[in-house]
This record gives C-alpha cells, structure tokens and sequence, in this order.
C-alpha cells in the first residue's frame, strides 16, 4: 500500500511510520519544514515538506495514496477533504 502519513514527527506518527514500513508498505510522510524529526531518523520514507492546511498539497498526496493516516491532532481546519480523509 502507499501510504500517506500527516503527523509523522508527532508520538502516534512517529511510531506509525515505522510500523508501516515493517509491514511492507511505501511511505509518504507529510512534515513541517524545520520539523524535529529525530524521531524518524534511519527510516527509509519519502519525506514531503508543507503544512496539513495547504489543500493543493493534501490533494496531491492523497489523489496518489491508497492508505492516509492523520493522527488526530494533525488535522484541525475541518475542511472537506480532511474529513473524508479521516473517515
């Protein structure tokens, strides 16, 4: 599965992340520019720089996946596509 992740550097993303890749799966992960994402370090993942409230972003990353996981706090502005995304 490709999936997209929102939160990586957060403790529930940063725990699923490596999760997926055991499990086999490609991962995309959504941080902030200038992110702490030591937690992350020497995980093989692709690495996409921008905000969870840029939609042009969202749309892109999520029109590719075929998995998205947004820990809950990753995802606050309660437009349309994050909805759907968290459903």
């Amino acid at each position: 599965m490709n999936c997209f992740v929102t939160g990586a550097s957060g403790f529930i993303g940063s725990n699923l992340v490596p999760e997926l890749l055991a499990r086999g799966h490609r991962v995309k992960a959504l941080l902030r520019p200038g992110t702490d994402d030591h937690s992350l370090a020497g995980l093989k993942f692709d690495r996409v720089a921008g905000d969870v409230l840029d939609r042009a972003l969202l749309e892109r990353e999520l029109a590719a996946a075929t998995g998205a996981f947004t820990p809950p706090r990753a995802i606050t502005c309660g437009c349309a596509i994050t909805r759907r995304c968290i459903r």
